[in-house]
């Protein structure tokens, strides 16, 4: 076996081969000895009634019962079907190509699960709200596939190398092949992070734990979108990044060209444009909801069962529906309605609850993308107003605190010369009178450094405005 002769994979320690040390003797009539060879290796030594040729195949058997924990990069395609299997180097060609697939996988994912927030419809005609099941099943089924991604996410990182830390020190890394040692550090490190992004709470949740609950089935799942699948999304959000650097670390580059940069990160406004419409959305529904309920608490025969869409025809129901007026008292484009909806008056009118799925999400994405433009054109107008003022207020400062020093210095050495007070006040007033007409702008600096001729306009300029001003 070569591991015996290539020093290349040695780094002379055993701790560094990470090779199991062998198990000790149980027999009391000798003592087993330890070696080493010139490589580094451990070998067993001579014992007693042990023939030379015996001694070299008990080596050898020991080298080949060890599996090398650490191998270089630039080797690693050669001779990994000698020292591990399953193993994938973090630069291959797979590694590289397999990032860039999760990499669209998790872009894709994030522009799916915001059309969760669309499941429930309002229906203001007949006040109640209901869920959306057939866009339910769909989105289930797509968001099943994207979930088996991130499942295969954590299998690739079992099975993915990684550098040693101590190795890097070097130059050269090295990469740790021991599927204990990955298992451990990954275990140790990034692996709850990913099984968060995996586990799919949303069709646990709606499939098997919202049937058996008892109450109403939008505020269920309302609850169900607010309380997991939006720690989950941000969980798969921040994903993003590590992704990122890794596909940085194995190429060099995350994006080639600069055009493909900028269209990353105009999807990414994209990306908060639809989640901001979704949002607009859900919260808009909920405000619908909240008027119906100030409604119906004003009335004795009311119940909350009411605005569930599963018992619309009901007798009672209709009957309280015609008596409370609720659905033009919660109607922003009637005048008797008072209600303040705020930014969500243009969803309890029934212009957004009325279009069909695409055009909702259009509209409300559009209405996020909106709203995003004006708080980044504010933001831009801001940081120019503010850099401009910031940069007046700094160079006014600083030629206040010149200014400062240099009347320091100057009372100092009055003080020091031993001036009397007339002479004192005499030049406090000049500095003060120069101060007012320059601000600290050396004037006759700059005369110097222009040219004869402009100097000599410039003075003739200064000495007709002196005589106009004698004349007036």
């Amino acid at each position: 076996m070569v591991l015996g002769r290539s020093s290349r994979y040695t780094s002379g320690v055993q701790d560094d081969l990470g090779l199991e040390e062998l198990e000790p003797s149980k027999e009391v009539n000798y003592e087993k000895k330890v070696k080493f060879n010139h490589d580094g290796i451990q070998t067993i030594g001579s014992r007693p009634g042990m023939s030379e040729k015996e001694l070299d195949k008990a080596n050898e058997k020991s080298l080949n019962a060890k599996v090398l924990s650490r191998v270089f990069s630039e080797d690693f395609e050669r001779e990994k079907k000698k020292i591990a299997k399953f193993v994938l180097d973090p630069r291959g060609k797979a590694i590289r190509l397999w990032s860039k697939i999760l990499m669209v996988v998790c872009i894709v994912a994030l522009f799916v699960d915001p059309i969760f927030l669309y499941l429930p419809i309002t229906d203001l005609t007949n006040a109640c709200v209901e869920i959306a099941t057939g866009l339910q099943r769909v989105i289930m089924i797509l968001r099943s596939v994207l979930d088996a991604f991130y499942f295969i996410q954590i299998i690739v990182r079992f099975h993915t190398a990684y550098v040693a830390p101590s190795s890097r020190v070097f130059g050269r890394g090295e990469l740790v092949i021991n599927h204990k040692k990955i298992l451990v550090r990954y275990l140790q490190g990034e692996f709850s992070m990913d099984l968060l992004a995996t586990i799919p709470i949303p069709q646990i949740m709606i499939w098997l734990v919202i049937p058996k609950i008892k109450g109403s089935v939008v505020l269920n799942t309302r609850n169900v979108l607010r309380l997991f699948v939006t720690p989950q999304y941000i969980v798969r959000l921040y994903l993003i990044f590590p992704l990122s650097k890794q596909i940085v670390k194995a190429t060099g580059v995350m994006i080639k060209t600069a055009s493909l940069g900028a269209a990353f990160n105009v999807m990414l406004f994209l990306l908060a444009s639809h989640v901001l419409g979704g949002c607009w959305y859900i919260f808009g529904t909920e405000r619908i909801e909240a008027c119906w309920k100030s409604v119906c608490y004003g009335n004795l025969t009311c119940e909350l069962e009411y605005f569930d869409c599963g018992i619309v025809g009901d007798a009672i129901r209709e009957a309280w529906i015609i008596e409370s007026n609720v659905t033009v008292l919660c109607n922003p484009s009637n005048s008797i309605s008072n209600y303040p909806f705020g930014i969500y008056s243009t969803i309890a009118s029934n212009t957004v609850p009325a279009l069909n799925f695409w055009a909702k999400v259009s509209y409300c994405f559009w209405w996020g993308l909106q709203q995003l433009s004006l708080a980044a054109i504010g933001l831009i107008l801001f940081s120019l107003i503010f850099g401009d003022l910031q940069r007046y207020v700094l160079s006014t400062s600083k030629r206040l605190e010149k200014w400062r020093l240099k009347r320091t210095d100057t009372e100092l050495w009055m003080r020091h010369r031993q001036l009397p007070p007339e002479l004192k006040e005499s030049v406090q007033k000049f500095d003060r009178y120069k101060w007012v007409t320059t601000r600290g702008i050396d004037e006759e600096a700059l005369l110097k450094a222009l040219p004869s001729e402009i100097r000599r306009d410039i003075k003739r300029h200064l000495c007709l405005d002196l005589v106009r001003r004698v004349s007036n």
